[in-house]
């Protein structure tokens, strides 16, 4: 008869028996000195070198070993396990393991153990876990700090009990004071005296100025129906330092695709310097919707009430004012109505933002229209005017026209003046030149002509002197061809120089 024995089931046996004794000594965990101690080095954390027991099995760390930390709060796991095959020699295998949580687990066949050594908070502080020493002198550590605690009458924290001291501090951030009634009520009055969230700002004592501490713009509405004048505002405007302004959204009408009634009329204010005493009002208009004139009425002292004229159906407009700190503006939401302007108020000066809906006229702009009108003064055309006067010159500054009288057009080229025109004709102190032919008469007309194919030019011209008081005279490049002269008594010489080809020559009378 033969017997097999399990040599493999015996020895897990002895190893585990070995592995609960130990448990008996060191508890779930023991470490000895700095073994397994985390520690940091600038930013970068490590695990120190040591022995160490976690569920019984013995584990050492030959040198100190760096880890990575990449997200915090979290903690260091040493993970222990005992292995081997067969054939081979059995022992401990351990590693590090950083995360938030871990527990003891099976993998491939094989019992693993965990121990959190450290804990590692946002801030990059570390909590040291291990217990020290055998379980004993575990014990022993914590019945000596738990006799400690009660000797030296501890103080409470969020973590431990202890003994508390009142305080009624209500700016106080410690943790280990207790708050009186008194602090309790302080605290209540703090938050009574506070805004409530669901008012949505209704609970505000003075709306107006809280607008204006957290630099928000004050508004309101404004229905003014008829066409007229409203006293829109009242404002107190102390002398030489104070500014106001108020600003209408929308205009008169409220007809579909009436685009202009979506107007912006602007207000500003302005204190005097005292000397004399009053304000200075002006209104920006951009729209023909928007308000009309200003006004105001110094009712006493530093108040004036402030008047603008607007058209028909001038409904919900949004208005928005500010003011200097020691100014204020309160506004009319129905505002008194006059068809007229008040008699005793002041008017204050509007001003036109031209653009795309209000574009100026000629006149607005003391521009000449496309369509005509007056131009006061001289005309440059491609540059400036020297002529001066009542002119207009062409290229260079003093060539072009003047006027000089009633009726009288001088006309200029380089500051002379080569001639004029008047009811009479066109008066020339230079030569006349043409390319064309020169005509004078309306129905049948003398022309004075010239082919240009000509040898020679020619002169047709008047002269005179005592002897010969006038001649009519053609020459040409080379001399004279004819003349017609009227001598001193009145007789007249027709005089030819050459001969004189004719079908039919008379003389003497009829």
């Amino acid at each position: 008869e033969s017997w097999q024995i399990d040599f493999t089931a015996r020895m897990a046996g002895m190893d585990e028996r070995q592995r609960l004794e130990n448990i008996d000594i060191f508890g779930a965990a023991a470490f000895f000195g700095d073994g397994y101690l985390v520690g940091k080095s600038g930013n970068q954390f490590y695990v120190t070198k040591g022995t160490g027991y976690v569920a019984g099995l013995r584990t050492t760390l030959a040198e100190n070993l760096n880890i990575t930390v990449t997200t915090r709060p979290v903690k260091v796991w040493l993970d222990v396990c005992w292995t081997g095959t067969l054939t081979s020699v059995w022992g401990v295998q351990s590693r590090i393991t950083v995360a938030d949580n871990l527990a003891d687990y099976v993998q491939n066949g094989v019992q693993h153990y965990v121990f959190a050594v450290a804990g590692i908070d946002e801030n990059g502080n570390i909590t040291d876990l291990r217990p020290k020493g055998t379980l004993n002198e575990q014990q022993a550590s914590d019945a000596l700090r738990k006799h400690e605690q009660s000797r030296n009458h501890p103080d409470a924290t969020t973590r431990e009990k202890g003994f508390v001291q009142l305080s009624s501090d209500t700016n106080s951030e410690s943790e280990m004071l207790a708050a009186t009634p008194k602090a309790v009520k302080a605290a209540m009055d703090n938050a009574n005296g506070r805004l409530e969230k669901n008012s949505n700002g209704g609970d505000i004592p003075d709306k107006k100025q809280f607008a204006r501490t957290i630099g928000a713009v004050t508004s309101t509405t404004i229905t003014l129906g008829e066409s007229g004048w409203f006293k829109i505002a009242t404002v107190v405007m102390p002398q030489s330092t104070s500014t106001a302004v108020i600003k209408l959204y929308g205009g008169s009408g409220y007809n579909v695709g009436s685009f202009e009634q979506a107007a912006i009329s602007e207000l500003v204010l302005r204190a005097g310097n005292g000397s004399p005493v009053g304000i200075t009002a002006t209104l920006w208009r951009r729209s023909p919707s928007a308000a009309n004139e200003v006004a105001w009425v110094n009712t006493s002292g530093d108040t004036y009430d402030i008047y603008i004229n607007i058209g028909q159906y001038a409904y919900w407009l949004i208005a928005q004012y500010d003011y200097t700190g020691n100014a204020n503006v309160t506004l009319h939401s129905t505002p008194e109505y006059s068809s007229a302007q008040p008699g005793n108020s002041t008017s204050g000066q509007t001003y036109t933002l031209y653009n795309s809906l209000m574009k100026p006229t000629a006149g607005d702009v003391e521009a000449l229209s496309v369509n005509g009108g007056r131009l006061n003064g001289a005309l440059g055309i491609g540059t400036d005017n020297a002529l001066g006067g009542n002119s207009i010159v062409f290229g260079d500054n003093d060539t072009g026209f003047k006027w000089h009288s009633d009726g009288v057009l001088g006309i200029y080229a380089n500051n002379a003046l080569v001639g004029y025109i008047d009811n009479s004709g066109l008066h020339m102190s230079v030569d006349v030149l043409s390319n064309g032919a020169i005509r004078a008469g309306n129905a049948k007309k003398l022309s004075l002509t010239s082919n240009n194919n000509s040898a020679l030019t020619a002169t047709f011209n008047l002269w005179g002197d005592p002897n010969r008081p006038t001649v009519i005279e053609l020459d040409d490049d080379q001399g004279w061809h004819l003349y017609s002269q009227r001598n001193p008594d009145g007789s007249i010489v027709f005089t030819v120089n050459g001969d004189i080809t004719a079908n039919t020559l008379r003389a003497g009378g009829a």
